[in-house]
């Protein structure tokens, strides 16, 4: 199951104390409470990490998608910080939750924020394509933003996703799709942790 998390409870101060682990394990050294300054530690430790599509070119209108996903064999959990997508022509913007690895053609590099950092481990569990697509029967809308027009917006404006390590089944991640209501460039780009 995909779970959301506020990312700082001092922006949100109804909001309950949430950590990366599973719920029910107590805040430590290796659980903290995530706050920026956790999530500035974390990329000093060389576990925050970025990738980007790039700018992409469609000819005509289509549902372009880039996946995220975390398979139960990965031995990390992830807190998916930021999904970013732009479109030069006008168009919209969907987030969905999905359960089984789509496996676009291309996987953009995954980039560790610290210089020299290792390697992610999702990097080949992170795919786009230029070829528009539909959706897997199984996934489920978690966010839908319109007319996204010469403009760049944030997906997860909301709330990070905790995508759990280890998860039951092949595993859990969300898809982002743009689609240009005409001939367009766009790119979709992430940040997370891995823990």
């Amino acid at each position: 199951m995909t779970t959301f998390l506020i990312p700082d409870a001092a922006h949100y101060p109804n909001a309950p104390a949430m950590t990366i682990v599973q719920a029910g394990e107590l805040l430590s050294v290796t659980n903290p409470l995530i706050t920026e300054d956790q999530i500035r530690a974390y990329a000093i430790a060389g576990q925050l990490f970025s990738c980007s599509t790039g700018d992409q070119t469609n000819s005509a209108t289509g549902r372009f998608p880039c996946s995220f996903f975390n398979p139960t064999a990965n031995s990390k959990n992830v807190l998916l910080l930021s999904c970013l997508v732009s479109c030069a022509n006008t168009g919209t913007a969907d987030l969905f939750q999905i359960t089984a690895d789509p496996a676009y053609g291309t996987n953009p590099t995954a980039l560790n924020r610290l210089i020299g950092g290792a390697a992610s481990s999702l990097s080949t569990s992170i795919g786009y394509t230029t070829t528009t697509m539909t959706l897997l029967a199984s996934s489920v809308l978690l966010e839908h933003r319109k007319s996204i027009a010469q403009s760049t917006i944030e997906l997860l404006a909301a709330a990070p996703i905790y995508l759990p390590k280890g998860a039951a089944g092949a595993g859990v991640g969300v898809t982002a799709f743009v689609s240009p209501g005409a001939a367009s460039t766009w790119s979709i780009d992430w940040m997370w942790l891995e823990v």
